[in-house]
């Protein structure tokens, strides 16, 4: 009786928070007769204009306190700040840098400059700003790479983000209820090798059910393209099978998929839309417009990202059937591979299934290793 009662209240508070708001804002309601009548007017002259726009950065600068009455909340990236607000007509109460790992600190200041206070908010044991993939544009998978660690020791350049650099200086308190995974499976492995079992989890009331937790998925003889397109299309094709038993059976779960290389993802996306064209009653499951919408992403550009089920395409396996597993996973094997690893099995609510290769992967490992080995291994 009191967990409902207690249940039936927090949806309430969350209801009345929401309705304070809008009178709040309301109440801030630009009065076109008074001090913002000049900016309105611009604003309004410029919304019924059909040519000969202004830059957003001029517009701007001419309404700033019509623009901060009407939007006292601006969602912006680091580099919009800088690109859309005059530095002496903007200035914010406060500055909160979400998923600040990825975040340059040069890239962080113009919007600190900008704010009396500042909150970082981050994670270090996820992905710091690389050029992972930037800088080896046609050789993403790293294969190519090995060899000569001088001449390739710029391909992965990881820099100091604004949330380490900050971390030096100013109070870090830590956030330690963990609240995404349903089932304790899908966050033991991170929670027991990169956070030292700190973080606070849920015991589910159910275990080893088939559809949650951590379901690896074996490929039969799937075959990794090494040197040519660095792409495994059985796996592929395994995954889209997996793609449509899902939307079948658990319609009401949300589905993504997460792979190791922007090459297996550019595969499996082929692959999907090939099925789709043969078969187009599944459609309603590709809008991108319903919150918490299917996706496909690669490791580098996942983070932030969560969805019910999660499909892990690793992808590299032997190149030829019943070859050995050469120990190169892409940006998983290079420094700060840890970190790769933890965000691609953290994005699941309730259900992770990485595909492998072989049954017998860590019996068949051949290690090469070109450059340092990440903390923790695939096989831990």
């Amino acid at each position: 009786h009191v967990i409902e009662e207690f249940k039936e209240l927090d949806i309430k508070q969350q209801k009345f928070a929401s309705l304070r708001v809008k009178l709040q804002l309301d109440s801030k309601r630009p009065d076109s007769n008074g001090s913002m009548g000049g900016e309105e007017s611009i604003l309004r002259k410029e919304d019924g204009k059909k040519r000969k726009f202004k830059s957003v950065r001029r517009l701007f600068a001419e309404i700033p306190h019509l623009l901060m009455d009407m939007k006292p909340c601006l969602l912006m990236s680091p580099l919009a700040v800088s690109q859309y607000l005059h530095p002496e007509l903007y200035e914010f109460d406060t500055v909160i840098f979400d998923e600040a790992s990825q975040i340059k600190t040069q890239d962080a200041v113009s919007s600190i400059l900008r704010a009396k206070q500042s909150i970082i908010v981050g994670d270090k044991k996820q992905l710091p700003p690389t050029t992972f993939f930037e800088a080896s544009e046609s050789d993403e998978d790293y294969d190519s790479f090995v060899g000569d660690d001088e001449e390739d020791s710029g391909v992965l350049d990881t820099y100091e983000s604004v949330l380490e650099e900050a971390s030096l200086i100013f109070p870090s308190p830590t956030l330690r209820w963990h609240y995404r995974s349903r089932y304790e499976q899908l966050i033991m492995f991170s929670n027991s090798e990169l956070y030292d079992n700190a973080l606070i989890t849920f015991p589910s009331h159910t275990q080893n059910y088939p559809n949650t937790g951590v379901e690896f998925v074996y490929v039969q003889n799937g075959i990794y393209d090494k040197g040519k397109s660095r792409k495994n299309l059985i796996e592929a094709e395994k995954v889209a099978d997996l793609i449509f038993e899902h939307f079948t059976n658990f319609p009401n779960r949300s589905l993504g998929v997460v792979t190791c290389s922007q090459s297996q993802q550019q595969c499996i996306e082929d692959v999907l839309e090939k099925r789709r064209d043969q078969n187009r009653i599944y459609e309603r499951f590709f809008d991108e417009s319903k919150e918490e919408s299917f996706f496909i992403k690669n490791i580098e550009t996942v983070q932030g990202d969560e969805r019910d089920t999660i499909f892990f395409s690793i992808g590299y396996g032997p190149s030829t059937l019943h070859g050995p597993v050469p120990m190169m996973f892409g940006p998983i094997n290079r420094l700060g591979g840890e970190r790769r690893l933890n965000v691609a099995i953290t994005r699941a609510k309730e259900n992770v299934k990485p595909l492998v290769n072989s049954n017998t992967l860590p019996f068949f490992v051949t290690p090469v290793i070109a450059f340092p080995a990440p903390k923790i291994s695939p096989f831990s």
